[in-house]
């Protein structure tokens, strides 16, 4: 049986003095692992500013501006120095060495001897090194790092960037937000080093390579797996490959086997000694259980296992798969069906976990895991310019029935038109193709992002030169592997423009731009505004209290110049630019992008009270702004028409927000700050949000609405009040009953039967099913809040059982914000259904508690309140 056995011992750091390949005796001393370069022992295998953060050798580069003082690692080559003791090997047997990750350009040495380069870091590196057994079992590895940043100043010649127009660090398959302020860090941060595992493999006899598989549905309505890929060996055979389909009841379903003859059909290009078999096998299934995403049923996965033995019977490899099987349809237009329902994709934009590392963070994903499931959001988009993203997102994403939208690695802009780069891009998708391709929750594959969109605003009228890899080069791979699965070319991409709303797919950044038709677009794939994190977040962020709040400061909305408002180049050294009469502190502005973009990009500040005197003020009052934005647009979309087309079919078919996570400590249009702590635009788009919504739509008139993503027919009661807030009582009333079939977006009535009414008042509609249980509630107004005269509310707070509270008002409370103190004093970590809602005083709210805490203190508070109200928890 193949066997893995992760290196994780005897690993150390040394910088290197200098640049390009190590002499032959530089790699005769950090073999020799004598005292050169002032090596670091590694605990934990990790790039190497990790490493040397925990040694103390350089400050946290998240702290405020702190990734200046960092900036030098980068510059430096880096090499790490690991031995271990080869296991003993029979003759049928075979050694490998696989480095998962690494950040990016490096080379490889086994006791002295160069054995491999590395030049990508999204490629893993394998190579044999059995014959470096011969001698002796024990093994020096090095890994040398060169400087990204040296690397391409040798390799970037001008001749090759076309007068310009491709950054020089483009040449290098490493993420572009790498070399830039983008995700925060100013003026950027570098990651260099190891950022997955480092691992032996022992092969008896044979293996399996590149084995990818497909599951789809058949005509007669059973379902069929193909599975392709390779059998190595040096020994001739013959050997056996067995497939084996489980049901998820654990039923086993079919079983297929394929004996291959000692000829073969090929040998390894690296090693003509070594065998190669194709292998093409098919597994047909009389009747399966269907894959649905969530809302709209259970997500049913098989367990798909492939066994490879010897003539003899002895197993010596074996790989799990897991599929569902559903039938995708998706177009150009983003009309999608699964399983013949149609369904609109209601989302996120996902983002790296962490720009300090490219390493994987389990914990920190399943955080994610638990607020992306409160969210309400069907889709994710994997946004390529990022990390590679681990194995678990994509298993994870199938067993909660998220549907994934996946990206090869590419933004903005122009990449080089050069045959090697093409080459490499190629064999990434290639292996990215075949890695995720079993995944039921996969349903499109994406060449990039912006980078058409990128070319015509920087270069109006020119194409992108490296146009073959997302018109020839992508769909070929794509076609080859995986061909029932959609590709679009770019994000965004169609029509009469890249980013064109009423064709494909657009991005919303309507404060930058007018674009037309941006009111009910087909798919907007990116939408944006900012707001700071919650406090407590920016206590962590500026320590210093005279930094996150100067004495004397009130923030007010300044005007800028067309020469203050750009941006730095990538990579400048510029000092960050700060005015201390700005809108934000100086401090807040060196955790965003310079002020003059944060300022038109923020939300609807005009319609909020100024309350700039305090970091709380003005943190609710952005945010507020924030989440306004979020909760307008968002249900324009989700009714996805205007109210005089009301009868015909909803125009928008989906909306992903920008972004869902935080990679750096920021000030940004993150929903979850980099602390893993929901923002206030958090819950504004988990109400937008809901699989069956109620919304107003105000213009010349006043229209309710009712709109059904529940991927079933809604049938009840809607409740209209008209809510006098100073008077404390319903002066309006009105019901009627409603039906409303998955996929229907419906005009229920107007208000014109109120006739003139006082902007004071709230707008108040309630969906109630039998019992009437509440389905959804929908509060709004007809006026700005800060033309709006709240009461001073008394609000109640009580736990009704483990994790589950019930919060109720004298009177009308608006945002309405749950927060949580442990026992040991910590703020963070508590998660809850909902927050900074509003809350009339006829209907108490129960809340259910998500995060990790059980005991403690939780305190209810409104902005135009009474004192907060305090509850010991557990």
């Amino acid at each position: 049986m193949k066997q893995r056995i992760l290196l994780t011992e005897n690993w150390s750091l040394c910088t290197r003095d200098g640049h390009g390949p190590l002499s032959q005796e530089e790699v005769r001393q950090f073999t020799e692992n004598r005292e050169f370069g002032d090596p670091l022992p590694i605990a934990e295998l990790d790039e190497v500013q990790a490493i040397l953060l925990a040694h103390g050798r350089i400050p946290d580069p998240r702290d405020l501006d702190g990734a200046r003082e960092c900036l030098w690692v980068a510059e430096q080559d880096w090499v790490y120095h690991c031995e271990f003791m080869a296991p003993a090997l029979t003759n049928e047997q075979r050694l490998f060495l696989v480095c998962h990750g690494l950040d990016t350009i490096a080379d490889i040495y086994l006791n002295g001897e160069l054995v491999g380069e590395h030049r990508d870091m999204y490629l893993p590196w394998r190579g044999e090194i059995t014959r470096h057994l011969a001698r002796s079992r024990q093994i020096t590895l090095l890994i040398h790092f060169h400087s990204p940043h040296q690397w391409i100043r040798i390799h970037s010649p001008q001749a090759s960037l076309d007068d310009g127009r491709v950054h020089p660090n483009r040449i290098l398959r490493k993420p572009h937000e790498d070399f830039n302020s983008f995700h925060g860090a100013w003026p950027y941060f570098t990651p260099v080093g190891v950022f997955d595992d480092v691992a032996l493999e022992i092969v008896t006899e044979a293996e399996l390579r590149e084995i990818h598989a497909g599951a789809s549905l058949t005509a007669e309505g059973g379902g069929r797996v193909e599975i392709a890929g390779q059998i190595e060996g040096k020994a001739p055979g013959p050997y056996r490959l067995e497939a084996r389909l489980v049901a998820p009841d654990g039923e086993e379903k079919a079983v297929v086997c394929r004996e291959v003859t000692s000829s073969g059909n090929g040998t390894n290009p690296a090693d003509e000694t070594v065998r190669r078999w194709q292998v093409v096998m098919n597994l047909e299934v009389s009747d399966v259980t269907l894959w649905w995403p969530k809302e709209l049923g259970k997500q049913a996965l098989y367990r798909l296992e492939l066994t490879l033995t010897n003539a003899a019977g002895v197993v010596l490899d074996q790989t799990i798969r897991e599929l569902g099987f559903r039938k995708v349809e998706l177009d150009g237009a983003f009309n999608l069906r699964v399983n013949g329902v149609p369904l609109r994709m209601w989302g996120v934009c996902f983002s790296p976990l962490d720009q300090f590392t490219h390493q994987w963070q389990p914990d920190r994903m399943a955080k994610l895991w638990t607020l992306i499931e409160n969210l309400n959001v069907n889709t994710l988009r994997l946004w390529g310019p990022g990390a590679p993203y681990g194995d678990e997102l994509y298993s994870e994403a199938d067993r909660r029935g998220i549907l994934l939208w996946s990206e090869f690695y590419h933004t903005w802009g122009m990449y080089p038109n050069d045959d090697d780069f093409f080459r490499l891009c190629e064999e990434e998708a290639r292996q990215h193709v075949m890695r995720y391709r079993h995944h039921p929750a996969v349903i499109m594959w994406c060449g990039a992002n912006e980078v058409h969109m990128g070319c015509e605003i920087m270069y109006p009228g020119r194409e992108p030169i490296c146009n073959r890899l997302y018109r020839e080069i992508y769909p070929r791979v794509c076609g080859q592997l995986d061909p029932e699965r959609y590709y679009h070319i770019d994000s965004p991409y169609g029509g009469a423009f890249a980013n064109d709303p009423r064709a494909g797919d657009s991005h919303g950044y309507t404060h930058h731009w007018f674009v037309p038709g941006v009111e009910y677009p087909l798919l907007l794939s990116e939408n944006a505004r900012w707001s700071p994190p919650l406090l407590k977040t920016m206590k962590r962020f500026i320590p210093r209290r005279d930094e996150l709040w100067p004495e004397g400061f009130e923030a007010r909305i300044r005007h800028y110049r067309g020469e203050e408002a750009g941006l730095a180049q990538d990579g400048a050294l510029t000092e960050r630019p700060t005015n201390p009469d700005g809108f934000l502190p100086p401090a807040w502005q060196l955790l965003g992008k310079p002020e003059p973009v944060l300022t038109r990009r923020a939300g609807l500040l005009g319609d909020f009270y100024q309350t700039g005197s305090s970091p709380e003020g003005l943190i609710d009052w952005i945010g507020a702004a924030h989440s306004e934005f979020i909760r307008r647009d968002v249900e324009r979309l989700r009714r996805g028409k205007p109210p005089h087309l009301a009868s015909e079919p909803r125009i928008t078919r989906g909306h992903l927000w920008w972004h869902l996570n935080a990679c750096w400590p920021c000030i940004d249009s993150e929903l979850v700050d980099y602390l893993m702590e929901p923002k206030m635009a958090y819950y504004a788009l988990r109400r937008a949000y809901q699989p069956v919504l109620l919304s107003f739509s105000t213009g010349n008139q006043i229209h309710l609405w009712l709109t059904n993503d529940s991927g079933r027919t809604v049938e009840g009661r809607v409740v209209f009040y008209l809510f006098d807030m100073t008077r404390n009582h319903i002066c309006a009333h009105h019901e009627q009953p409603v039906k409303v079939e998955h996929d229907r977006s419906v005009v229920l009535f107007d208000l014109d039967f109120l006739g003139m009414f006082d902007r004071q008042h709230v707008l108040c509609a309630r969906l109630l099913g039998p019992h009437d249980a509440l389905i959804c509630e929908c509060i709004d107004f007809a006026c700005e809040e800060r033309n709006l005269r709240f009461p001073a509310a008394r609000l109640s707070l009580r736990q009704t059982g483990t994790d589950r509270l019930e919060i109720s008002t004298s009177h009308f409370a608006r945002r309405v914000e749950l927060a949580g103190t442990g026992e040991d004093g910590d703020e963070f970590g508590w998660y809850f259904e909902d927050n900074f809602f509003d809350l009339l005083p006829d209907r108490p709210r129960e809340i259910r508690i998500l995060g990790q805490h059980r005991r403690g203190q939780i305190t209810v508070r409104s902005p135009y309140a009474q004192s907060p109200v305090s509850l010991s928890l557990g």
